[in-house]
């Protein structure tokens, strides 16, 4: 394996390093001699230079032995082994104590890890010490302040280029103000979450799309995965297949490397067969690479153009250099480090790792790159990073590149199926009954008076509001309108609407029946920008039929923005039965225009969704919302689902998008964990104090099993319940922190639904 560890996971493990669990893991100075031995046997056994860079390997030996037998602790132990093998000076060897290598493992097999504290983001340091936004993690408040192409120039102020401050990026709960330039050339603070995440949550290394100029664009983050290949294979597919792009711009400028066996994969997407090179051990002897066969992709028979930098490391300068020597591409940038080393894994006896150069990295044009890198075909020199993809000089170079290769480019086509019905309105727009927009309007005000936990505090506002919004009740002439307009009035408010269409749909859920309005059948959750994130299809659903897939993000609805309404979006844009015109952006960059037919008795998506890793003994169960009155249930059989499919000793609830629901289904779904009891009370003004009770006797996991509990402020109050009563009750690890305020739901005149705060929880004690 070549490594060069990108900003994240390199963060990742040093945070691991000064981990508690390190300190409190028993220390045998036994274990730590023979560890240590080891690892000084490999490296004089091993190491790919003879000369050990000019380091004085068995004086090393004397200078750390009386050291690692004086250790009093494993912290101490660790941190010497670290300091041993970075004595050699080689940025690809390296020390990973146990927890760290448990990492780098979830990392390359897509498993998940124990929980990784920090920013949510794929991030790589540019020669100008600023960090590179490359991916967010799903599911994260990181997905919703980055894009690609975003530069964290500054931390808590400080800036990067005079002091490094990444570490404070990493290593626990909290915030941390960031400046953040954007590729458009503006510049913006925003106050960043660390948050919980895991190496499972980690997205594809793979960014695809067609280019203005109509080149196809493939940027290749890294080989670290097994499943990087299949990636590569499946986004290469979807847009040749799809757009049929003239050329093909490959972006190596921000591979860190990885594995070879993953390089060699991608490479015989192009090219069938042939030498890879080889590396060359400290005693001559060469090991060669051979590209497999038959595999290659019928589409990709176009011009090529890859681009490389001083960021292309490792794998990713196997990659071009193949590439090259095999005339199947053009090499544009500068010239890349020569950072090829072999890197090889030795198990420790703790169970600790040891990344050792094993070898140097010799092209098939029989060229040595260590040190001397992959020259371009064509030098363009360039701080590409600071610029939009499309307005960055070097892809700019590599289309004329492809032009000047026969490539025949055209500019992409937004594909438009044709109608196969006129399209219905996107809200429902039946005229109101005389008197019904003013009835619901006063209704309205008379439950913010009566249920609001800050009417006395507030109601000047109120009265301010109230005079600004009547006068425009004269011009609501159907349901939509009167929506609209309540659905402007609330948020001004900082309260949830929702429309008839939206209410009716959420009765009939919390009912347990078919919803009579018509839906898609897709859970979406609405973006900073406007547009409307897949985050949950149901089997057979309209959505599904239509092509729809987890990640795409819905940008315009009959060539109109998307409306931003949350419930709306969340329960399958709910309407009049009819034709429905998507614009739709997916993952790959590539955009299209969908029809679906929206219709009544849709199912929705499941709010459970369940994740098993035998490697890791664990499991995760996320919960989108506590409505149905079969949510527990729901619950219990993902539990039993995991149980089943084997040993379960860690189990993540998340709930950090959990949208509210009936405090019955809460306790209930407690009562899986908690034997009976007190789950708090729910204390108002206007009503009795309730204290909740768990029910008996219903418990399915045993109490050994360790619980992490993820929460967020945008999570409704039945999900706080949960997390805090497992909090207290069964002490339970929760990371983040849920309103303590319960919204109470009341139903309008009109058919719509409005959420007042009307009371507090008192978590048990």
């Amino acid at each position: 394996m070549l490594r060069a560890f990108h900003v994240t996971l390199a963060l990742q493990l040093a945070v691991a390093l000064s981990a508690p669990s390190y300190a409190q893991r028993p220390f045998s100075p036994a274990l730590a001699q023979e560890t240590f031995q080891r690892a000084w046997e490999y490296v004089r056994d091993h190491y790919a230079d003879p000369g050990y860079n000019g380091v004085d390997w068995s004086a090393v030996r004397a200078t750390f032995e009386p050291r690692v037998r004086a250790a009093q602790t494993t912290e101490q132990f660790y941190a010497l082994m670290a300091q041993m093998i970075a004595s050699l000076g080689d940025d690809h060897s390296a020390f990973l104590p146990p927890v760290a290598a448990q990492l780098m493992q979830s990392q390359r097999v897509g498993a998940a890890s124990p929980p990784i504290y920090g920013l949510a983001a794929n991030l790589r340091r540019m020669p100008d010490r600023s960090l590179l936004v490359l991916q967010v993690m799903p599911g994260t408040q990181a997905e919703l302040l980055f894009s690609f192409g975003d530069r964290i120039t500054a931390i808590n102020r400080m800036p990067l280029d005079v002091e490094d401050r990444t570490a404070d990026l990493y290593g626990k709960m909290g915030e941390v103000q960031l400046t953040v330039h954007s590729p458009d050339g503006s510049t913006r603070e925003v106050v960043a979450s660390r948050e919980a995440f895991t190496t499972a949550q980690f997205p594809s290394p793979v960014l695809a799309r067609v280019l203005s100029s109509g080149a196809g664009y493939l940027a290749l983050f890294d080989f670290l995965s097994f499943s990087t290949a299949s990636e590569v294979r499946d986004a290469l597919r979807r847009l040749l297949r799809e757009h049929q792009p003239g050329g093909l711009i490959l972006d190596l400028r921000a591979n860190d490397g990885g594995i070879v066996v993953q390089a060699l994969e991608v490479l015989s997407l192009f090219l069938d067969g042939g030498s890879a090179g080889a590396h060359v051990d400290r005693r001559g002897n060469a090991t060669t690479y051979t590209i497999p066969s038959g595999r290659t992709l019928p589409e990709a028979r176009v011009p090529i153009v890859i681009l490389v930098g001083q960021n292309t490391n490792s794998a990713g300068e196997l990659f071009a250099a193949v590439m090259q020597a095999h005339q199947r591409a053009r090499i544009l940038g500068v010239t890349t480090p020569g950072n090829v080393e072999m890197a090889r894994d030795f198990r420790l006896p703790d169970g600790s790792m040891l990344w050792l150069a094993v070898g140097r990295y010799r092209d098939p044009l029989g060229r040595m790159l260590e040190g001397r890198g992959v020259l371009p075909d064509r030098v363009v020199p360039a701080e590409w990073w600071r610029f939009q993809l499309e307005k960055d000089p070097q892809v700019r170079a590599a289309v004329e590149e492809l032009h000047a290769q026969g490539a025949r480019l055209r500019p992409p086509l937004v594909r438009v199926e044709p109608t196969p019905l006129p399209l219905v309105p996107i809200f429902t727009e039946t005229p109101l009954q005389p008197g019904q927009a003013q009835a619901t309007f006063d209704a309205f005000w008379a439950l913010l008076d009566a249920h609001h936990l800050d009417r006395s505090a507030r109601r000047a506002e109120w009265k301010t509001l109230r005079a600004r919004f009547l006068p425009r009740l004269s011009q609501v002439r159907h349901t939509a309108e009167l929506d609209a307009l309540m659905h402007e009035l609330t948020q001004a408010l900082g309260l949830s609407y929702a429309s008839r269409d939206t209410a009716s749909v959420l009765r009939d859920l919390e009912r347990g029946r078919e919803s009579q309005v018509a839906t898609v059948g897709a859970s979406m959750l609405v973006q900073e920008d406007g547009s409307a994130r897949v985050v949950g299809l149901a089997a057979g659903s309209p959505a599904t039929s239509a092509g729809l897939r987890i990640g795409d993000r819905v940008l315009h609805i009959n060539g109109e923005l998307l409306p931003q309404r949350s419930l709306w979006a969340r329960y399958g844009m709910p309407g009049p039965e009819g034709w429905l015109a998507l614009t739709v952006h997916n993952p790959e960059g590539l955009t299209r225009t969908i029809h679906l037919r929206r219709t009544s008795r849709a199912p929705l998506p499941s709010p459970i969704s369940t994740q098993h890793v035998p490697e890791t003994r664990s499991g995760q169960i996320a919960i989108a919302h506590f409505r149905a009155p079969n949510t527990a249930a729901y619950v219990r059989d993902a539990v039993f689902s995991l149980l089943r499919q084997g040993s379960l000793e860690h189990l993540v609830l998340d709930l950090r998008r959990s949208e509210g629901g009936q405090v019955i289904q809460a306790l209930n779904v407690l009562a899986l964990f908690v034997d009976g009891g007190n789950a708090g009370q729910l204390i108002s003004e206007s009503h009795p104090t309730v204290t909740l009770i768990v029910p008996r006797g219903r418990t399915l996991v045993a109490d050994e099993l360790v619980i992490t509990v993820l929460i967020s402020e945008e999570a409704h109050g039945m999900a706080t319940i949960v997390a805090e009563t497992l909090r207290t009750r069964r002490n339970a690890r929760v990371l983040g922190e849920g309103t303590r305020v319960l919204s109470v739901a009341h139903d309008l005149p009109n058919g719509g639904r409005v959420w007042l705060p009307g009371q507090q929880y008192l978590p048990p004690s």
